[in-house]
């Protein structure tokens, strides 16, 4: 279904609305809390599946801004991106 995000992770999951840039921050704040409570989590949106997952100590790049990833790797279509440029994907 469009602008309807389904956040899981082991032993769980929800759905949240996603089609206004309200809703659709709320949903990466969602996400970024579900990813620290569960390490990883998965977010499908639009016809697309990511992977959130909390970094494990190695050092990578954005695929797209070139910065230092933060704690948080959001990984979508084989590009691993950092929070700013995943939620520019994502509108």
């Amino acid at each position: 279904m469009k602008s309807v995000a389904h956040i899981s992770f082991d032993g769980g999951g929800f759905i949240v609305p996603a089609q206004t840039p309200y809703e659709r921050e709320l949903l990466f704040e969602h996400v970024e809390m579900s990813t620290k409570r569960h390490e990883c989590v998965r977010l499908d949106v639009n016809c697309g599946h990511w992977t959130i997952s909390l970094r494990n100590g190695d050092r990578e790049a954005c695929a797209s801004c070139s910065r230092w990833l933060d704690n948080l790797i959001y990984r979508f279509e084989g590009q691993t991106l950092c929070g700013q440029c995943a939620r520019r994907t994502l509108h």
